[in-house]
């Protein structure tokens, strides 16, 4: 049976507009954590950072633990889809074995509660920011600008509740 390769072109210049912004992401996030009391840190540990935001926007443990092993399942689940999923996104046929066949479908479960686990974190730092279900959308289509809003706004304030 015969693979297609498709190519992948990334040039330097990709590579350094993608570092500058995960450090323009990085930085909003690091001063959004601690407008809610915690550590700034935190956002440079993949899975903790996971945890923290999601005890700031108030989501269960529960959902929590979900959202890290389906980010953890993701990851280690995409290198054997992502052919798979690009051939069909491109429109090219491919050969689907039982095991592409079962990776795709656990692959799928977990994008479905990482979305899950995104509304209702955007929905939680919306309202633990005292904004509105508009402001969630913002958080939800685009992030980084409405955490940028969150980390640099004055007016923004951090809501205080018994944790």
């Amino acid at each position: 049976m015969e693979e297609t390769v498709i190519p992948i072109n990334v040039s330097i210049q990709s590579l350094t507009i993608a570092g500058i912004v995960l450090i323009i992401c990085a930085t909003f996030y690091w001063i959004l954590f601690e407008k809610a009391k915690k550590p700034g840190w935190a956002v440079l540990v993949p899975l903790y950072n996971i945890f923290v935001i999601s005890k700031i926007a108030k989501i269960k443990v529960s959902w929590i633990v979900l959202a890290i092993i389906a980010v953890g399942t993701f990851f280690v689940i995409l290198p054997k889809t992502f052919s798979a999923y690009a051939q069909t996104f491109l429109g090219m046929p491919f050969i689907a074995t039982p095991e592409i066949e079962n990776y795709m479908g656990v692959s799928s479960v977990t994008i479905i509660i990482v979305m899950i686990w995104l509304i209702m974190l955007a929905l939680g730092l919306a309202k633990i920011f005292g904004q509105n279900i508009m402001f969630a959308f913002g958080l939800l289509f685009f992030s980084p600008i409405f955490i940028g809003i969150i980390a640099f706004n004055d007016k923004v304030k951090y809501i205080h509740e018994d944790e």
